[in-house]
């Protein structure tokens, strides 16, 4: 949204909202910023070791999935033929 259509928004906002209303709408719009950057947050160097670890530690007690257990159920039958063919270059 253009700086100027936030800028026409909020004059009308100012005409349209008691003093009480415009507080109402300033305090859920933080909070909803705040959960929303939670949310798209990047991960720190200690939440990526620690996924490192746990994906190295599950494959070496074989507690994994194949690509094909994956996506098994998700792709149709002709997809996993295919899929098997460029991986393989033949089909089941």
């Amino acid at each position: 949204m253009s700086q100027t259509t936030l800028s026409n928004l909020l004059v009308y906002l100012y005409s349209a909202l008691t003093p009480q209303n415009m507080m109402w709408l300033g305090q859920n719009l933080i909070q909803r910023a705040e959960k929303e950057s939670e949310m798209l947050r990047p991960y720190t160097m200690d939440e990526i070791n620690a996924m490192i670890d746990n994906a190295e530690r599950e494959s070496a007690t074989g507690e994994y999935r194949t690509n094909e257990e994956v996506f098994k159920g998700l792709l149709s039958e002709d997809e996993l033929n295919l899929r098997n063919y460029e991986q393989e270059g033949s089909l089941a």
